[in-house]
């Protein structure tokens, strides 16, 4: 199986990804390699969890100039509520560069889900995966939130009332195998969790805007 732990910083040190080559037949022979295999992977019925985890990783190594590739192909994937928290978190960080105001959206959005992700994760340690992947993803945002609270808190409320409205639906087993012990709280806490997960961004929420007014 994939740890996504052991690689994940090896991924920073990547300057590019080498794509692993694939066999089409000339008549489907798709016009971007990279995309085709990002697609068989999180499609893939057998050892579906190795190929989301494999994609994880594709995904976070494709250099920035591949972005005019991915990013239709990750607003597409938005559309399920089964898309795992990493793919709408690259989505914002990829958008982030061009346009201050999607990065934010999308970037907070997957990070509400990995927060959900990772209180279902009875292991604490595959808590700090989801900090990990935070920094990584976050990057350039993280700096700009902190020289305009205001537009990034704006996003973080945005990001909360979308979730309410669009149910995550994805298992968490992705981030928990990633603990020392894969141990996953019983999926019929799953819906209390939530509600407590939400509720506690909220509460926390609530209290930035505050100093943020008396300032």
């Amino acid at each position: 199986m994939v740890n996504l732990k052991k690689v994940l910083w090896v991924g920073i040190l990547l300057s590019c990804i080498c794509v692993t080559s694939m066999s089409f037949s000339a008549a489907k022979k798709p016009q971007y390699p990279l995309i085709a295999q990002l697609e068989s992977l999180t499609t893939q019925k057998e050892n579906a969890l190795e190929g989301m985890l494999e994609a994880i990783i594709m995904l976070q190594n494709a250099p920035q100039d591949q972005n005019k590739i991915l990013i239709p192909w990750l607003l597409q994937k938005q559309k399920k509520d089964t898309l795992l928290a990493p793919f709408t978190m690259q989505l914002g960080s990829r958008l982030f560069p061009n346009n201050h105001k999607d990065g934010l959206r999308w970037f907070t959005r997957g990070r509400v889900r990995l927060s959900y992700d990772a209180s279902r994760c009875a292991d604490p340690t595959a808590s700090q995966v989801a900090v990990e992947l935070s920094v990584l993803y976050g990057g350039a945002l993280w700096q700009y939130a902190n020289t305009h609270m205001e537009e990034f808190l704006n996003a973080w409320q945005d990001a909360i009332t979308w979730e309410k409205k669009h149910p995550y639906s994805a298992s968490p087993i992705w981030l928990c195998v990633q603990g020392e012990k894969l141990n996953m709280i019983p999926e019929k806490e799953w819906l209390t969790i939530r509600t407590q997960t939400l509720q506690q961004s909220q509460d926390v929420l609530k209290k930035h805007f505050a100093e943020l007014k008396k300032q």
